[in-house]
């Protein structure tokens, strides 16, 4: 006689945060899906995700830029994963903003900022011109985070001859022979800056961004690229 069959196993009832934070609208839904998130976002980017973004983008920053002391932004910076690898290098002065006070209060924990305030890149920053020495920003250039004239207002922020490093994630396919997925626009915008005369493209790197640790789970990459303004 055969076996009776067991129960069928209970639905995956994760939220699909990563799903939705691809589909995001606007300034408001942004905010109120990271502040439902903070509480569970490192264990679940870290742990089933493998995201490995922030390590390998501190990585380039810490080549790029020798000045441990140098003034830095991290944009969107969340629960503060880039800015914890970044202090990893030995960088001590390291601001953070974004949206989300929930996200915020997490970065604040992890005791390597010299300050976090909330802010809309689009909207525009209280922030003198040059006030920072280099930007960074992981998993926010994207046309659901941060929109393409949102660059304007970074090129401001970041005196001429510093650094800024983005970090965009590739979409399935990407690379030589096969469909690019820049996040809305932001490699061509660079080029575009590029022959304004505006910043100087001085590196562009492939890297990991997730790397999950089930072998069924396809991984993504990332490009970083070190840009000078001008």
């Amino acid at each position: 006689m055969s076996a009776e069959p067991g129960p069928d196993p209970a639905p995956d009832r994760t939220p699909d945060r990563v799903g939705r934070a691809r589909r995001l609208t606007g300034p408001e839904d942004t905010r109120a899906l990271y502040d439902d998130w903070a509480a569970d976002y490192d264990a679940e980017l870290l742990g089933a995700k493998g995201y490995v973004g922030p390590v390998e983008t501190a990585k380039v920053v810490a080549e790029a830029l020798p000045d441990r002391t140098a003034a830095l932004l991290d944009i969107g910076c969340g629960t503060g994963l880039v800015g914890a690898a970044l202090a990893g290098h030995g960088f001590s002065a390291i601001d953070g903003v974004d949206l989300s006070p929930a996200m915020l209060e997490r970065a604040r924990a992890k005791g390597v900022y010299r300050r976090l305030f909330a802010g809309d890149l689009l909207a525009g920053l209280d922030l003198p011109d040059h006030a920072y020495d280099a930007a960074v920003g992981v998993g926010v250039f994207s046309v659901s985070h941060i929109a393409v004239p949102a660059l304007d207002e970074l090129l401001r922020l970041v005196r001429p001859g510093g650094r800024i490093v983005p970090c965009i994630r590739l979409g399935p396919g990407s690379g030589p022979g096969g469909g690019r997925d820049d996040g809305g626009g932001f490699l061509r915008r660079f080029e575009v800056l590029e022959s304004a005369g505006r910043l100087r493209i001085l590196a562009r790197r492939r890297a990991p961004y997730m790397r999950p640790p089930s072998e069924q789970a396809a991984g993504d990459d990332c490009e970083i690229l070190v840009l000078e303004p001008l």
